[in-house]
């Protein structure tokens, strides 16, 4: 009986050890197709930041900033930024519109990760970067990576950059 004992405790220790192992394996395989994704899409971001004088030749007027004027303007727009033939981001739904002599760029639904690498990223001509929309949470750009990590952590999440 002792025996059929210490025989069912090693079977659930085993396959108790085989779950953990699957699951830190699928954890990480998720890590790294996350930072995968992010360094993309960090890549993409600064292309189209790069360009900015075009963006703000792509519209004489204040406003939101849509693919066709992009195109217009002669703005290389990555693939990973046009979702469903409309702007966006590899994150989600993303808006650059134009407000006198700034670019403002919001992010919505991104992810924490996605979130605390374009607050934390030097990325060119972005002087302010925030995770909500109010004017009173902007700081000068880039921000240290963890106060990025810190302001990540807000709920409902998104990130904005103002580029000049």
């Amino acid at each position: 009986m002792q025996r059929q004992t210490y025989f069912w405790a090693g079977a659930v220790l085993l396959v108790f050890l085989a779950i953990n192992v699957w699951v830190a394996i699928d954890h990480l395989r998720i890590e790294v197709q996350t930072n995968q994704e992010a360094d993309t899409s960090l890549d993409g971001t600064k292309v189209l930041a790069e360009q900015r004088s075009a963006l703000f030749a792509a519209r004489p007027d204040n406003g939101a900033i849509d693919l066709a004027m992009m195109r217009n303007a002669g703005v290389r727009v990555p693939e990973s930024f046009i979702r469903e033939g409309h702007f966006g981001s590899p994150w989600g739904p993303s808006i650059i519109a134009k407000q006198g002599e700034q670019l403002v760029w919001d992010f919505y639904e991104i992810t924490t990760t996605g979130c605390t690498e374009l607050l934390a990223a030097p990325i060119p001509g972005v002087v302010r970067a925030a995770s909500s929309g109010a004017s009173a949470d902007e700081k000068p750009a880039p921000l240290p990576h963890d106060i990025a990590v810190q302001e990540c952590r807000r709920t409902p999440l998104m990130a904005r950059l103002i580029l000049k």
